[in-house]
């Protein structure tokens, strides 16, 4: 009897692509589990996932486990699928059918697990290094990119939203030197802006750096075992 494994390779995405189901398979756990975990890393910008067929949805293997500090272990999975292969002829009641051989099938299994685990620690060694460089942050949540954008936009604003204010300096200098006047002005106003938006950048970096000093940002590095 065949079997078939959930995963899909993208020239494009690369890595390892499982179903929940499937991951929750390889893991001998529960795919209700697996699903609350997927969601949660999701909803707070450590993981993404992508449209599988038959409305699927499909994981990254590799980020899914550096997102938990955890690693797969393919030994483990191709033992379990192979004793699974071995009690199929018992379960369907072939008591008397002889032992899988190392067919063309099962041998095109090997190949294909082992090429998951090259595709698997390749990406999961990218991610580590990426974190190491300060590559990989956080998208959504507190301390994500989504809020930082958020917050750089509104300082922008703020000032930005000041310049009314200096309407009265304006009309003074148009009275006492014309355009030229103006254009002066705003010059001034401009570095103005761009100095006081650069004192605000430089807080909210300082505060990132604290966040991520409290640990609060997800930048280690994975320690977990790469080969």
């Amino acid at each position: 009897m065949s079997t078939q494994v959930n995963a899909t390779r993208n020239d494009d995405n690369g890595g390892l692509w499982l179903t929940i189901s499937e991951i929750a398979r390889r893991r001998g756990v529960d795919k209700a589990g697996v699903s609350r975990r997927v969601s949660r890393l999701v909803r707070d910008g450590k993981l993404s996932t992508r449209p599988g067929p038959r409305g699927t949805k499909l994981v990254n293997l590799a980020a899914y486990d550096h997102a938990l500090g955890e690693t797969t272990d393919f030994d483990k999975v191709l033992g379990a699928e192979t004793r699974r292969l071995l009690a199929e002829p018992e379960a369907a009641g072939d008591v008397a059918a002889p032992l899988p051989t190392a067919d063309a099938g099962e041998a095109g299994r090997l190949r294909t697990a082992k090429a998951d685990r090259e595709v698997y620690e390749a990406e999961l060694a990218k991610l580590a290094l990426a974190e190491k460089r300060k590559l990989v942050l956080p998208i959504a949540g507190k301390h994500g990119i989504e809020e930082a954008m958020v917050r750089v936009a509104q300082k922008m604003v703020a000032v930005i939203d000041r310049l009314p204010a200096r309407a009265g300096d304006i009309a003074a200098a148009a009275t006492r030197e014309g355009e030229f006047g103006v254009r002066k002005l705003l010059k001034e106003l401009a570095h103005q802006m761009r100095e006081t938006i650069g004192r605000e950048m430089k807080l909210l970096q300082a505060e990132g750096r604290a966040a991520e000093a409290a640990g609060l940002l997800e930048t280690e590095v994975f320690e977990g075992e790469l080969s």
